[in-house]
Protein backbone atom coordinates (compact mmCIF):
# COMPACT_ATOMS: atom_id res chain seq x y z
CA UNK A 1 0.00 0.00 0.00
CA UNK A 2 1.35 3.38 -0.99
CA UNK A 3 0.27 5.31 2.10
CA UNK A 4 3.61 5.94 3.82
CA UNK A 5 3.93 9.58 2.89
CA UNK A 6 0.41 10.31 4.18
CA UNK A 7 1.64 9.48 7.69
CA UNK A 8 3.51 11.56 10.27
CA UNK A 9 7.17 10.64 10.75
CA UNK A 10 6.46 9.12 14.18
CA UNK A 11 4.23 6.45 12.62
CA UNK A 12 7.16 4.88 10.76
CA UNK A 13 9.76 2.96 12.76
CA UNK A 14 13.35 4.23 12.90
CA UNK A 15 14.72 0.71 12.41
CA UNK A 16 13.32 -2.08 10.25
CA UNK A 17 14.45 -5.57 9.30
CA UNK A 18 14.80 -6.61 5.65
CA UNK A 19 15.85 -9.71 3.73
CA UNK A 20 19.08 -7.99 2.75
CA UNK A 21 22.84 -8.35 2.87
CA UNK A 22 25.65 -7.36 5.20
CA UNK A 23 29.27 -6.89 4.21
CA UNK A 24 31.75 -9.06 6.14
CA UNK A 25 35.33 -7.83 6.52
CA UNK A 26 38.66 -9.44 7.42
CA UNK A 27 41.82 -7.98 8.98
CA UNK A 28 44.61 -7.49 6.47
CA UNK A 29 47.86 -5.57 6.10
CA UNK A 30 46.94 -2.73 3.79
CA UNK A 31 49.40 -0.43 2.04
CA UNK A 32 48.59 3.09 3.24
CA UNK A 33 51.63 4.94 1.91
CA UNK A 34 55.10 4.53 0.40
CA UNK A 35 58.48 5.68 1.67
CA UNK A 36 60.16 7.47 -1.27
CA UNK A 37 63.39 5.93 -2.56
CA UNK A 38 66.34 7.73 -4.16
CA UNK A 39 65.87 8.50 -7.87
CA UNK A 40 68.53 7.03 -10.17
CA UNK A 41 69.35 7.26 -13.86
CA UNK A 42 68.09 4.07 -15.47
CA UNK A 43 69.31 4.83 -19.00
CA UNK A 44 69.69 7.39 -21.79
CA UNK A 45 68.75 7.54 -25.42
CA UNK A 46 70.11 10.10 -27.91
CA UNK A 47 68.24 11.24 -30.99
CA UNK A 48 68.60 14.04 -33.52
CA UNK A 49 66.14 16.86 -33.67
CA UNK A 50 66.11 18.35 -37.16
CA UNK A 51 68.70 18.20 -39.98
CA UNK A 52 72.35 19.20 -40.36
CA UNK A 53 73.36 22.78 -40.88
CA UNK A 54 75.38 23.73 -43.95
CA UNK A 55 79.16 23.28 -43.71
CA UNK A 56 81.12 26.45 -43.09
CA UNK A 57 84.89 27.16 -42.95
CA UNK A 58 85.97 28.00 -39.45
CA UNK A 59 89.76 27.97 -39.89
CA UNK A 60 92.38 28.03 -42.74
CA UNK A 61 95.97 26.79 -42.59
CA UNK A 62 98.76 27.39 -45.19
CA UNK A 63 102.05 25.68 -45.91
CA UNK A 64 100.47 22.32 -45.19
CA UNK A 65 102.61 19.73 -46.99
CA UNK A 66 99.91 17.16 -47.90
CA UNK A 67 96.37 15.91 -47.26
CA UNK A 68 97.38 13.72 -44.37
CA UNK A 69 98.93 16.69 -42.64
CA UNK A 70 95.71 18.60 -43.27
CA UNK A 71 93.64 15.80 -41.76
CA UNK A 72 95.86 15.87 -38.70
CA UNK A 73 94.68 19.43 -38.10
CA UNK A 74 90.97 18.38 -37.99
CA UNK A 75 89.43 18.64 -34.45
CA UNK A 76 87.64 15.66 -32.93
CA UNK A 77 83.85 15.55 -33.36
CA UNK A 78 81.97 16.06 -30.08
CA UNK A 79 78.56 16.64 -28.48
CA UNK A 80 77.92 19.74 -26.44
CA UNK A 81 75.20 18.86 -23.85
CA UNK A 82 75.64 21.91 -21.67
CA UNK A 83 71.93 22.97 -21.74
CA UNK A 84 69.88 22.61 -18.54
CA UNK A 85 67.93 19.42 -17.91
CA UNK A 86 64.21 19.87 -18.64
CA UNK A 87 61.24 19.04 -16.38
CA UNK A 88 60.00 15.45 -15.96
CA UNK A 89 57.27 14.07 -18.20
CA UNK A 90 55.41 10.81 -19.01
CA UNK A 91 55.49 9.83 -15.36
CA UNK A 92 54.07 6.37 -14.67
CA UNK A 93 53.82 4.28 -11.50
CA UNK A 94 53.30 0.55 -11.02
CA UNK A 95 53.89 -2.07 -8.39
CA UNK A 96 56.18 -5.06 -8.63
CA UNK A 97 57.09 -7.51 -5.89
CA UNK A 98 55.25 -5.40 -3.34
CA UNK A 99 57.25 -2.28 -4.17
CA UNK A 100 56.10 0.80 -6.00
CA UNK A 101 58.17 1.86 -8.99
CA UNK A 102 57.87 5.29 -10.50
CA UNK A 103 59.38 6.05 -13.91
CA UNK A 104 59.74 9.40 -15.66
CA UNK A 105 61.74 11.05 -18.41
CA UNK A 106 63.65 14.31 -18.83
CA UNK A 107 65.32 15.88 -21.86
CA UNK A 108 68.71 17.58 -22.17
CA UNK A 109 69.17 19.47 -25.41
CA UNK A 110 72.54 20.00 -27.08
CA UNK A 111 74.46 20.14 -30.39
CA UNK A 112 76.49 17.63 -32.36
CA UNK A 113 79.74 19.17 -33.83
CA UNK A 114 80.93 17.41 -36.99
CA UNK A 115 84.30 18.51 -38.55
CA UNK A 116 85.81 17.88 -41.96
CA UNK A 117 88.79 19.22 -44.04
CA UNK A 118 89.36 20.56 -47.50
CA UNK A 119 92.93 20.48 -48.89
CA UNK A 120 94.39 22.37 -51.90
CA UNK A 121 97.81 21.16 -53.10
CA UNK A 122 98.15 24.14 -55.45
CA UNK A 123 98.83 26.49 -52.57
CA UNK A 124 99.26 24.00 -49.71
CA UNK A 125 96.05 25.29 -48.10
CA UNK A 126 94.07 23.32 -45.51
CA UNK A 127 90.56 24.48 -44.56
CA UNK A 128 88.75 23.26 -41.45
CA UNK A 129 84.97 22.99 -42.00
CA UNK A 130 82.14 22.49 -39.49
CA UNK A 131 78.48 21.51 -39.56
CA UNK A 132 76.13 21.17 -36.55
CA UNK A 133 72.91 19.41 -35.70
CA UNK A 134 70.55 19.64 -32.68
CA UNK A 135 70.62 16.53 -30.50
CA UNK A 136 68.44 15.45 -27.54
CA UNK A 137 69.42 13.14 -24.71
CA UNK A 138 66.29 11.49 -23.28
CA UNK A 139 67.09 10.38 -19.75
CA UNK A 140 64.95 7.71 -18.03
CA UNK A 141 64.86 7.92 -14.23
CA UNK A 142 63.41 5.43 -11.81
CA UNK A 143 62.57 5.50 -8.13
CA UNK A 144 61.72 2.46 -6.00
CA UNK A 145 59.39 3.29 -3.10
CA UNK A 146 59.00 0.99 -0.08
CA UNK A 147 55.40 0.25 1.07
CA UNK A 148 54.12 1.31 4.49
CA UNK A 149 51.58 -1.17 5.90
CA UNK A 150 48.70 -0.75 8.32
CA UNK A 151 46.25 -3.37 9.57
CA UNK A 152 42.73 -2.61 8.35
CA UNK A 153 39.39 -4.33 7.91
CA UNK A 154 38.80 -5.03 4.21
CA UNK A 155 35.81 -6.49 2.37
CA UNK A 156 35.66 -10.27 2.38
CA UNK A 157 32.13 -11.23 1.28
CA UNK A 158 28.44 -10.60 1.78
CA UNK A 159 26.20 -12.46 4.19
CA UNK A 160 22.75 -12.48 2.63
CA UNK A 161 20.31 -12.71 5.54
CA UNK A 162 17.77 -10.62 7.50
CA UNK A 163 19.43 -7.32 8.48
CA UNK A 164 18.06 -4.49 10.61
CA UNK A 165 18.78 -1.00 9.23
CA UNK A 166 18.36 2.52 10.51
CA UNK A 167 15.82 4.03 8.10
CA UNK A 168 15.18 7.23 10.04
CA UNK A 169 16.96 9.18 7.30
CA UNK A 170 13.69 9.10 5.37
CA UNK A 171 12.14 11.39 7.96
CA UNK A 172 12.27 15.08 7.10
CA UNK A 173 10.17 16.33 10.02
CA UNK A 174 6.45 16.38 10.77
CA UNK A 175 4.68 14.72 7.85
CA UNK A 176 7.45 15.52 5.37
CA UNK A 177 9.52 12.72 3.87
CA UNK A 178 12.75 12.27 1.97
CA UNK A 179 12.69 10.13 -1.16
CA UNK A 180 15.70 7.98 -0.27
CA UNK A 181 17.95 6.85 2.57
CA UNK A 182 21.61 5.82 2.58
CA UNK A 183 22.11 2.19 3.61
CA UNK A 184 25.30 0.04 3.64
CA UNK A 185 24.13 -2.29 0.88
CA UNK A 186 26.25 -0.92 -1.96
CA UNK A 187 29.39 -2.32 -3.54
CA UNK A 188 31.53 -3.98 -0.84
CA UNK A 189 29.18 -2.64 1.85
CA UNK A 190 29.48 1.03 0.99
CA UNK A 191 26.54 3.33 1.66
CA UNK A 192 24.26 3.78 -1.31
CA UNK A 193 21.04 5.69 -1.81
CA UNK A 194 17.96 3.46 -1.52
CA UNK A 195 14.85 5.11 -2.92
CA UNK A 196 11.41 4.97 -1.30
CA UNK A 197 8.22 5.38 -3.28
CA UNK A 198 5.89 5.46 -0.26
CA UNK A 199 4.81 1.82 -0.02
CA UNK A 200 4.98 0.33 3.46
CA UNK A 201 5.31 -2.94 5.31
CA UNK A 202 2.61 -3.72 7.85
CA UNK A 203 3.16 -3.61 11.56
CA UNK A 204 3.09 -6.57 13.95
CA UNK A 205 0.81 -9.47 13.10
CA UNK A 206 0.30 -13.00 14.43
CA UNK A 207 0.53 -16.41 12.79
CA UNK A 208 -2.93 -17.93 13.09
CA UNK A 209 -5.77 -19.31 11.02
CA UNK A 210 -8.52 -18.04 13.31
CA UNK A 211 -9.60 -14.40 13.22
CA UNK A 212 -12.89 -14.57 15.09
CA UNK A 213 -12.18 -12.63 17.16
CA UNK A 214 -9.17 -10.79 15.73
CA UNK A 215 -6.17 -11.59 17.98
CA UNK A 216 -5.25 -8.70 20.27
CA UNK A 217 -1.59 -8.83 19.14
CA UNK A 218 -2.54 -8.61 15.44
CA UNK A 219 -1.88 -4.88 15.24
CA UNK A 220 -2.02 -5.03 11.45
CA UNK A 221 -5.75 -5.83 11.69
CA UNK A 222 -6.45 -3.21 14.37
CA UNK A 223 -8.13 -0.36 12.51
CA UNK A 224 -7.77 2.26 15.20
CA UNK A 225 -4.58 1.47 17.16
CA UNK A 226 -2.32 4.51 17.33
CA UNK A 227 1.41 3.82 16.88
CA UNK A 228 3.68 4.29 19.88
CA UNK A 229 6.88 6.18 19.09
CA UNK A 230 9.86 3.91 19.63
CA UNK A 231 7.76 0.72 19.53
CA UNK A 232 8.20 -0.80 16.04
CA UNK A 233 5.57 -3.45 16.78
CA UNK A 234 2.95 -0.70 16.57
CA UNK A 235 4.60 1.24 13.75
CA UNK A 236 4.98 0.62 10.04
CA UNK A 237 8.17 0.18 8.03
CA UNK A 238 9.15 1.63 4.64
CA UNK A 239 9.10 -0.92 1.84
CA UNK A 240 12.55 -0.61 0.23
CA UNK A 241 12.93 -2.58 -2.98
CA UNK A 242 16.67 -2.13 -3.55
CA UNK A 243 17.56 -3.09 0.03
CA UNK A 244 16.10 -6.58 -0.41
CA UNK A 245 17.42 -9.84 -1.87
CA UNK A 246 15.94 -13.33 -1.92
CA UNK A 247 18.42 -16.14 -1.35
CA UNK A 248 19.28 -19.32 -3.24
CA UNK A 249 21.65 -22.07 -2.13
CA UNK A 250 24.42 -23.67 -4.21
CA UNK A 251 21.88 -26.01 -5.81
CA UNK A 252 19.59 -23.23 -7.04
CA UNK A 253 16.98 -23.76 -4.34
CA UNK A 254 15.50 -20.98 -2.23
CA UNK A 255 16.84 -21.00 1.29
CA UNK A 256 15.96 -19.19 4.49
CA UNK A 257 19.51 -19.64 5.75
CA UNK A 258 22.42 -17.25 5.39
CA UNK A 259 24.16 -17.26 2.01
CA UNK A 260 27.80 -16.12 2.04
CA UNK A 261 29.36 -14.99 -1.23
CA UNK A 262 31.45 -12.18 -2.62
CA UNK A 263 29.17 -12.03 -5.65
CA UNK A 264 26.19 -9.74 -6.15
CA UNK A 265 23.16 -12.03 -6.05
CA UNK A 266 20.06 -11.47 -8.15
CA UNK A 267 17.04 -9.98 -6.38
CA UNK A 268 14.99 -13.17 -6.69
CA UNK A 269 11.65 -11.51 -6.01
CA UNK A 270 9.09 -9.39 -7.83
CA UNK A 271 7.92 -5.98 -6.73
CA UNK A 272 5.21 -3.48 -7.55
CA UNK A 273 4.09 -0.37 -5.69
CA UNK A 274 0.64 1.04 -6.34
CA UNK A 275 -0.11 4.71 -7.01
CA UNK A 276 0.03 6.91 -3.94
CA UNK A 277 -3.23 6.83 -2.00
CA UNK A 278 -5.17 9.97 -1.15
CA UNK A 279 -6.74 10.93 2.14
CA UNK A 280 -10.44 11.68 2.31
CA UNK A 281 -10.98 14.97 0.57
CA UNK A 282 -13.55 17.06 -1.21
CA UNK A 283 -13.32 17.08 -5.02
CA UNK A 284 -14.86 20.32 -6.26
CA UNK A 285 -13.75 19.79 -9.86
CA UNK A 286 -14.88 16.53 -11.48
CA UNK A 287 -12.06 16.68 -14.02
CA UNK A 288 -9.49 16.61 -11.21
CA UNK A 289 -11.09 13.49 -9.79
CA UNK A 290 -11.21 11.92 -13.25
CA UNK A 291 -7.53 12.71 -13.82
CA UNK A 292 -6.60 11.05 -10.51
CA UNK A 293 -8.56 7.92 -11.38
CA UNK A 294 -7.14 7.79 -14.90
CA UNK A 295 -3.61 7.73 -13.47
CA UNK A 296 -4.28 4.68 -11.31
CA UNK A 297 -2.59 1.51 -12.56
CA UNK A 298 -3.84 -2.02 -11.90
CA UNK A 299 -0.49 -3.73 -11.22
CA UNK A 300 0.79 -6.57 -9.09
CA UNK A 301 -1.19 -9.37 -7.52
CA UNK A 302 -4.60 -9.23 -5.82
CA UNK A 303 -4.51 -8.95 -2.02
CA UNK A 304 -8.04 -8.12 -0.84
CA UNK A 305 -7.06 -7.79 2.82
CA UNK A 306 -4.50 -4.98 2.69
CA UNK A 307 -6.64 -2.72 0.51
CA UNK A 308 -9.57 -3.06 2.86
CA UNK A 309 -7.38 -2.50 5.93
CA UNK A 310 -6.21 0.88 4.70
CA UNK A 311 -9.62 1.89 3.40
CA UNK A 312 -10.90 1.32 6.92
CA UNK A 313 -8.02 3.27 8.51
CA UNK A 314 -8.57 6.27 6.25
CA UNK A 315 -12.31 6.30 6.99
CA UNK A 316 -12.45 5.46 10.70
CA UNK A 317 -13.56 8.36 12.95
CA UNK A 318 -11.63 6.92 15.92
CA UNK A 319 -8.36 5.91 14.32
CA UNK A 320 -5.11 7.47 13.13
CA UNK A 321 -6.92 10.04 10.94
CA UNK A 322 -9.63 10.88 13.49
CA UNK A 323 -8.52 14.52 13.79
CA UNK A 324 -9.34 14.98 10.10
CA UNK A 325 -12.64 13.15 9.76
CA UNK A 326 -14.28 12.54 13.13
CA UNK A 327 -17.00 15.08 12.39
CA UNK A 328 -18.21 17.35 9.62
CA UNK A 329 -16.96 20.92 9.24
CA UNK A 330 -19.97 22.07 11.22
CA UNK A 331 -19.53 19.43 13.89
CA UNK A 332 -22.26 17.14 12.64
CA UNK A 333 -22.22 13.37 12.54
CA UNK A 334 -21.09 11.66 9.37
CA UNK A 335 -22.69 8.67 7.71
CA UNK A 336 -19.75 6.61 6.50
CA UNK A 337 -19.54 4.48 3.37
CA UNK A 338 -16.65 2.40 2.10
CA UNK A 339 -16.77 1.08 -1.46
CA UNK A 340 -14.48 -1.87 -2.10
CA UNK A 341 -14.00 -2.91 -5.72
CA UNK A 342 -11.90 -5.81 -6.99
CA UNK A 343 -11.32 -7.24 -10.44
CA UNK A 344 -11.00 -10.88 -9.51
CA UNK A 345 -10.01 -13.68 -7.20
CA UNK A 346 -7.38 -13.37 -4.54
CA UNK A 347 -3.99 -13.88 -6.23
CA UNK A 348 -0.92 -14.31 -4.06
CA UNK A 349 2.75 -15.12 -4.60
CA UNK A 350 5.36 -16.23 -2.09
CA UNK A 351 8.11 -14.49 -4.08
CA UNK A 352 6.49 -11.08 -4.34
CA UNK A 353 7.61 -8.27 -2.03
CA UNK A 354 4.37 -7.30 -0.28
CA UNK A 355 3.20 -5.43 2.79
CA UNK A 356 4.37 -8.44 4.80
CA UNK A 357 7.82 -8.69 3.21
CA UNK A 358 8.87 -11.35 0.74
CA UNK A 359 6.58 -14.02 2.13
CA UNK A 360 8.74 -17.05 1.23
CA UNK A 361 11.56 -15.61 3.37
CA UNK A 362 9.84 -13.40 5.98
CA UNK A 363 6.92 -15.74 6.86
CA UNK A 364 5.31 -13.13 9.07
CA UNK A 365 1.83 -14.59 8.81
CA UNK A 366 2.52 -18.23 7.96
CA UNK A 367 4.52 -20.95 9.70
CA UNK A 368 8.05 -19.91 10.50
CA UNK A 369 9.25 -23.48 10.02
CA UNK A 370 8.25 -24.03 6.40
CA UNK A 371 7.87 -22.03 3.21
CA UNK A 372 4.30 -20.90 2.49
CA UNK A 373 2.45 -22.34 -0.46
CA UNK A 374 0.17 -20.26 -2.65
CA UNK A 375 -2.75 -22.01 -0.96
CA UNK A 376 -1.44 -21.01 2.49
CA UNK A 377 -1.16 -17.37 1.48
CA UNK A 378 -4.53 -17.27 -0.27
CA UNK A 379 -6.21 -18.75 2.80
CA UNK A 380 -4.50 -16.15 4.98
CA UNK A 381 -5.55 -13.24 2.76
CA UNK A 382 -9.16 -14.43 2.52
CA UNK A 383 -9.43 -15.05 6.28
CA UNK A 384 -7.99 -11.65 7.15
CA UNK A 385 -10.18 -10.02 4.51
CA UNK A 386 -13.38 -11.42 6.01
CA UNK A 387 -12.24 -10.49 9.52
CA UNK A 388 -11.66 -6.93 8.37
CA UNK A 389 -15.08 -6.84 6.65
CA UNK A 390 -16.74 -7.66 9.98
CA UNK A 391 -14.59 -5.12 11.86
CA UNK A 392 -15.63 -2.39 9.42
CA UNK A 393 -19.32 -3.20 9.63
CA UNK A 394 -19.07 -3.31 13.44
CA UNK A 395 -17.98 0.35 13.30
CA UNK A 396 -21.31 1.28 11.63
CA UNK A 397 -19.63 1.84 8.30
CA UNK A 398 -21.71 0.79 5.31
CA UNK A 399 -19.53 -1.52 3.26
CA UNK A 400 -20.27 -1.72 -0.45
CA UNK A 401 -18.49 -4.43 -2.42
CA UNK A 402 -18.26 -4.50 -6.21
CA UNK A 403 -16.86 -7.46 -8.15
CA UNK A 404 -15.84 -6.51 -11.68
CA UNK A 405 -15.06 -8.82 -14.58
CA UNK A 406 -15.79 -12.31 -15.81
CA UNK A 407 -14.17 -15.46 -14.51
CA UNK A 408 -14.39 -14.70 -10.77
CA UNK A 409 -14.72 -17.99 -8.92
CA UNK A 410 -17.86 -18.93 -7.03
CA UNK A 411 -15.88 -19.06 -3.79
CA UNK A 412 -14.63 -15.50 -4.27
CA UNK A 413 -18.14 -14.27 -5.09
CA UNK A 414 -19.35 -15.85 -1.85
CA UNK A 415 -16.57 -14.17 0.16
CA UNK A 416 -17.25 -10.79 -1.44
CA UNK A 417 -21.00 -11.10 -0.85
CA UNK A 418 -20.45 -12.07 2.79
CA UNK A 419 -18.08 -9.12 3.16
CA UNK A 420 -20.61 -6.50 2.08
CA UNK A 421 -23.28 -4.93 4.25
CA UNK A 422 -26.52 -6.78 3.58
CA UNK A 423 -27.86 -5.84 0.14
CA UNK A 424 -24.74 -3.84 -0.76
CA UNK A 425 -22.95 -6.36 -3.03
CA UNK A 426 -22.78 -5.84 -6.81
CA UNK A 427 -21.36 -8.07 -9.49
CA UNK A 428 -20.51 -6.37 -12.82
CA UNK A 429 -19.29 -8.47 -15.71
CA UNK A 430 -18.62 -5.50 -18.03
CA UNK A 431 -18.12 -1.74 -17.99
CA UNK A 432 -21.77 -0.93 -18.69
CA UNK A 433 -22.92 -2.96 -15.69
CA UNK A 434 -20.19 -1.39 -13.57
CA UNK A 435 -21.44 2.12 -14.40
CA UNK A 436 -24.99 1.09 -13.59
CA UNK A 437 -23.85 -0.33 -10.25
CA UNK A 438 -22.01 2.84 -9.28
CA UNK A 439 -24.95 5.02 -10.26
CA UNK A 440 -27.12 2.88 -8.00
CA UNK A 441 -24.63 3.24 -5.14
CA UNK A 442 -24.40 7.00 -5.67
CA UNK A 443 -28.18 7.38 -5.74
CA UNK A 444 -28.51 5.39 -2.54
CA UNK A 445 -25.85 7.39 -0.72
CA UNK A 446 -27.21 10.75 -2.00
CA UNK A 447 -30.52 10.14 -0.24
CA UNK A 448 -28.71 10.44 3.09
CA UNK A 449 -28.26 13.71 4.93
CA UNK A 450 -25.79 14.88 7.56
CA UNK A 451 -27.40 15.50 10.96
CA UNK A 452 -26.37 17.57 13.93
Amino acid sequence: MNVGKLLPNDYIADRWTYQSREAVTRLENVVVDYTPGTPYLYGSTFYYDGGWSGRSTIDTHYDVRNRNACNDLQPEDYDDMSDSEGSRYNEYTWTSGGQQITRWYTDVRGSRYDYSTSYSSRNDRCQIRLRTRDIVEQREYRQVNTPVYEQQQVFSHYDYKPVTFNVSGLKAGGSTWNGSVDLPVGNEGLDTGVSWDGCIEERQTVRTTSFSPIPVAAYDLDIDRMPTTGDPATQWGPLLETAVWGRYDNYGNRTSGTVSTSNNLSRNFSYTCANEARKLQRWDTPSDFDAYLDDLDAIGSTYHDIGLIWGARLLSPTGIFASENAASDTGGAIDRHLIFMTDGDTVTSSTQYTSYGVEWYDRRRTSANSAPSTSDLTTQVNSRFLAMCNAIKNKNITLWVVSFGNGVSAGSITNLRNCATSGKFYNASNSAELLTNFRSIANDISQLRLTN
